[in-house]
């Protein structure tokens, strides 16, 4: 894990580390197994509030040779993703602070982060159909959850080709 101002440092962040901090970076140097995504080290940004989902996307994304920015907050999202210039971008629609949708229109409208894939991982599967046509527009992957953690990597696998 890369300290990211006051963030912890264990490799392991626990429940209450991710919620007592807006942003976190994990990344692992040698892979655990062979990874599914190849052998570049994938840059991904995960935005979602809910700790356990944090916990276990970055175990997962480790072992698969990336380097994880993680955020459970929406506000100034445009500004962490220039910043940590990522591969993909796993959002999620229902953030406390911010709307998943607002935030992928922000992303879509900054030249410098538009072309950057998106898979969006929410429960809101109602309003996934309602906004279906606009996801699509955006170029967004979606994944309802909960889903299959092979369905994540294959959306990832797909996204950066």
């Amino acid at each position: 894990m890369h300290n990211n101002g006051d963030l912890p440092r264990a490799p392991g962040a626990s429940r209450e580390q991710l919620r007592s901090n807006d942003e976190m970076t994990m990344s692992t140097s040698s892979r655990h197994r062979d990874s599914e995504l190849g052998d570049a080290m994938r840059r991904i940004v995960v935005i979602d509030d809910t700790p356990d989902f944090l916990a276990l996307v970055a175990v997962l994304l480790e072992t698969e040779n990336c380097k994880v920015f993680m955020r459970s907050v929406g506000r100034n999202t445009v500004g962490f993703v220039k910043r940590n210039r990522p591969d993909v971008i796993i959002l999620d629609l229902m953030l406390p602070d911010a709307d998943g949708l607002e935030i992928l229109q922000h992303l879509r409208e900054d030249a410098h982060t538009r072309s950057i894939p998106v898979i969006i991982c929410t429960a809101a599967v109602d309003r996934v159909r309602a906004q279906r046509r606009l996801l699509e527009e955006a170029n967004a992957r979606i994944l309802e959850k909960p889903f299959e953690l092979d369905a994540l990597l294959n959306a990832i696998s797909e996204a950066t080709g």
